[in-house]
């Protein structure tokens, strides 16, 4: 007897069964395991959305195989996607599962004295510019941030970059 799960959109893929959590049906979700056994995972971040001159991020993108589950319930939360805007672009929302965070894409930079570059995140956003003469570019966000698990305190994957520079 194969092990069974419940939660999610359930297909099944070249003989792997697969759940699938997106936001929209809910933010989270429930992944309940009738018993033990290991698990692939892939856990992506809401990505973020532009300011009026950066790009927003892509959201974090971590995965990873034989990750051992027990009967028990766990949490799934899937991160909403930011807002461009007029200005500085908002942040993408965390994903978890498990042990696992993604961090959502940075927002992209605005054309502002005050904020132009991009915030930090799963990728950082992209740089904005300044708004006043010489109209420099200005910094991007940061990706892979944060590179250590919130709950674990240890250092995780990789999942994304830094973002561009403004003009």
């Amino acid at each position: 007897v194969s092990p069974t799960a419940t939660g999610g959109i359930i297909t099944t893929y070249t003989g792997f069964r697969i759940h699938k959590f997106i936001y929209g049906m809910s933010e989270t979700f429930n992944f309940i395991p009738a018993i033990g056994f290991n698990v692939d995972w892939v856990v992506v971040a809401g990505g973020a959305g532009g300011g009026s001159m950066g790009a927003g991020g892509a959201g974090g993108f971590r995965t990873g195989a034989s990750h051992a589950v027990t009967a028990q319930t766990y949490t799934i939360v899937v991160g909403q996607g930011g807002a461009g805007v007029n200005g500085a672009g908002t942040s993408g929302g965390v994903s978890t599962f498990d042990t696992v965070t993604s961090a959502g894409g940075g927002g992209g930079g605005g054309f502002s004295n005050s904020v132009p570059g991009g915030t930090l995140g799963g990728s950082g956003g992209g740089g904005g510019s300044i708004a006043s003469a010489p109209y420099t570019g200005h910094i991007y966000g940061a990706g892979n941030t944060p590179a250590i698990s919130p709950i674990t305190g240890e250092v995780t994957t990789v999942q994304g970059f830094h973002g561009g520079y403004g003009y």
